[in-house]
C-alpha cells in the first residue's frame, strides 16, 4: 500500500491526457519517483540493518555467557573449588538466566547447590548432570 500510494498520487495529479509522450514529463516523473521510493528503501535498508545488528550482539552476549558458565563448571569438575567458585557460578547463572533457556538455567542451579552440599556435606557431585550441562553449553557457545 506504502509502495503503490505515490504512484497513485502523481497519476492522479498529473495524468490528466494519459500517458505522456513528452521525455521532460517522463524525467519529471523519474525524480518523483526517485525521490520517494529513495527514502522509503533508505529506511527499509537502516531498520533491517538496526534489526540485524541487535540480533547479532544478543547472539554475541549469550555466546559469552555460556563460554564463561562453561569454563567455570570445567574448573569445578577437577573438584578442587572453593566457597568463591560457587559464588562465581551462581553469579553467572544470575547473569545469565535472562538469555539462556529455563531448563538449563535450573539445571544449573541444582548444580551449583550440588557444589555446595560437595564442599560443606561431602556429597557426591552428580557427573552425568554436569557432562549433560556442559554438553549443552557448548553446543551454544560453539554453535
Amino acid at each position: 500500500m506504502v509502495l503503490v500510494f505515490p504512484l497513485f498520487m502523481y497519476f492522479y495529479q498529473f495524468s490528466g491526457n494519459g500517458l505522456s509522450k513528452d521525455t521532460e514529463e517522463w524525467a519529471r516523473f523519474g525524480d518523483y519517483i526517485g525521490g520517494i521510493y529513495s527514502g522509503i528503501i533508505a529506511l527499509v535498508g537502516t531498520f533491517i540493518t538496526y534489526s540485524l545488528e541487535k540480533t547479532r550482539s544478543k547472539s554475541n552476549i549469550l555466546h559469552k555467557r555460556a563460554e564463561a558458565l562453561y569454563s567455570t563448571i570445567l574448573h569445578m569438575k577437577k573438584r578442587n573449588f572453593t566457597n568463591n567458585d560457587c559464588t562465581t557460578l551462581q553469579e553467572q547463572i544470575g547473569v545469565a538466566k535472562l538469555d539462556l533457556p529455563q531448563l538449563l538455567v535450573d539445571k544449573l542451579t541444582s548444580l551449583a547447590d550440588n557444589y555446595l552440599r560437595y564442599l560443606y556435606q561431602h556429597e557426591k557431585v552428580d557427573d552425568v548432570l554436569e557432562d549433560s550441562i556442559l554438553e549443552e553449553l557448548k553446543s551454544i557457545y560453539h554453535g
